[in-house]
């Protein structure tokens, strides 16, 4: 009887170790501030009013360096994305999220970096980055990345027939796995290459470079020298 007794309290006592671990956890995620203090100064201190505003007034030559992209190159992007990306009572501006999620993209910027620089919490650039992401693919792939008509085949066809004397193609193709740390609960989402998680990137293009297909994301075995 004194054993039963003995494994019920180590029993007990473990579900209140459980139990408080939990609460630890739960008050680690709460959040201590709405706003982080050092953050608070961000409508005159963050980045894209002390820098980037800055960069666009200067030289074409400076923002292409920050942006990847020319003046007029630019301004279009913010005019096709401008409805999309604004929001009813947002705090962050079109072109705040538009250069912030550029500076990511084109020179590979870390986030938390970014969230120092932009004075904006770590959670929040991540979520303009994505949804900054999804609204570019959404909006601009339709028009830039259509599928080609058969004449626009037919010039690719011909395009590598005189530029590389290729006959009978229209598009070089190759794949990209792309090695990440798997996330949790993912499952077999992920395909497994050479002992590392990865997506596959694919992209095709005509003679001149130009991008005429892309996919981004998938999760199988999909590559150039896949079987068909």
């Amino acid at each position: 009887m004194t054993e039963k007794l003995r494994l019920c309290k180590m029993f007990l006592d473990l579900i209140k170790m459980y139990k408080a671990c939990k609460m630890r956890r739960r008050q680690q995620r709460i959040r201590r501030w709405g706003i982080h203090p050092i953050n608070r100064n961000w409508l005159k201190k963050g980045y894209h009013r002390q820098v980037f505003k800055r960069i666009k007034d200067m030289t074409e030559e400076q923002l292409f360096q920050h942006t990847r992209m020319t003046r007029s190159v630019y301004n279009l992007l913010l005019t096709l994305v401008a409805d999309a990306l604004r929001k009813p009572r947002q705090r962050i501006g079109v072109e705040e999220r538009v250069s912030l999620t550029l500076l990511h993209l084109g020179h590979a910027a870390p986030i938390q970096t970014l969230a120092w620089s932009y004075k904006l919490g770590r959670t929040t650039v991540r979520n303009i980055i994505l949804e900054t992401c999804d609204v570019f693919w959404r909006l601009l792939s339709p028009i830039y990345v259509a599928e080609p008509t058969e004449e626009q085949y037919k010039d690719i066809a011909n395009d590598f027939q005189t530029m590389w004397n290729m006959p009978n193609c229209v598009g070089a193709i190759d794949g990209k796995h792309i090695a990440l740390q798997c996330p949790r609960k993912s499952g077999s989402m992920f395909f497994n290459y050479k002992k590392f998680h990865s997506i596959v990137l694919m992209a095709a293009c005509d003679a001149k470079y130009t991008f005429t297909a892309v996919s981004i994301g998938s999760y199988g075995s999909q590559s150039d020298a896949g079987k068909l």
